[in-house]
């Protein structure tokens, strides 16, 4: 009640500005307001059934490079899982990104985001659950409300597998299914994923393959598009995914070989 009456009693004249001032130091409440950020709001907390471990081959392309690409899941062991995407061309490294963490009662829970690409500084993002917030690395004083639920720019790639397997509802044309997902640099948007059916892929290595294919509702011009295309005959564990953003830049796209 202190915490919450602290809080309300700001207002904006210096009398009242060097009463809340006391009030906060007095309650703890000032180190917590300047660095703690609101997240978007809560998503929904869905069923998850994880799919087995994988490793998965793909043909890859980033902005104007093609090469191959790599991702290893590993289910939680000792209740860490793994999850890690690699990328090269022309024996050169293009990206790597990697995700570990546990599992709750929403799904995949992360511990530790991070971020290689070519060229640039790695990135890295860690959520501190008992303390209920994200940490950016390289942004010191920046920390986010972690929610529950709240995946990273690798884990949703199984975590969407993970609510496919264990809700079938979710499955129909016209389904939705809603993901608070955190990038590396700083933002945690809502991705919500419209389910648009069954739809035939060619695979590089020949042969059509019928997927699952969800796409993010864009909702301004700088979110991050996402589609990814499942493949139902392995566990819903990705065939393609394209990433890119809405308003141009490089594009990641991976089309299982």
């Amino acid at each position: 009640m202190a915490l919450f009456s602290a809080v309300s009693a700001f207002d904006p004249s210096p009398q009242r500005r060097r009463l809340t001032r006391r009030q906060c130091l007095a309650t703890g409440v000032c180190a917590l307001l300047p660095s703690v950020r609101a997240a978007v709001p809560p998503a929904p907390v869905y069923a998850t059934r994880l799919p087995g471990p994988a490793e998965l081959a793909y043909d890859l392309i980033y902005g104007f490079i093609s090469g191959r690409g790599w991702l290893s899941w590993q289910p939680p062991v000792a209740g860490r899982y793994q999850l890690r995407l690699r990328g090269e061309a022309l024996g050169f490294h293009l990206l790597t990104w990697a995700s570990e963490g546990g599992v709750d009662r929403a799904g995949l829970a992360p511990l530790r985001f991070s971020e290689r690409r070519l060229n640039r500084a790695e990135q890295v993002l860690e959520f501190h659950r008992e303390a209920g917030h994200i940490v950016y690395a390289r942004r010191p004083g920046k920390e986010i409300a972690l929610l529950p639920g709240t995946q990273d720019r690798l884990s949703w790639l199984v975590q969407l597998p993970s609510i496919l397997r264990a809700e079938p509802a979710l499955r129909g044309a016209g389904a939705r299914i809603v993901l608070n997902v955190a990038g590396a640099r700083g933002d945690v948007d809502p991705w919500v994923f419209v389910v648009n059916g069954i739809v035939p892929i060619e695979r590089s290595g020949g042969g059509s393959v019928p997927t699952l294919h969800l796409a993010r509702e864009i909702q301004g011009p700088r979110d991050l598009l996402g589609e990814a295309w499942l493949d139902p005959a392995r566990e819903f564990m990705p065939a393609r995914v394209r990433l890119a953003k809405a308003d141009g830049g490089d594009a990641l796209e991976i089309l299982q070989r």
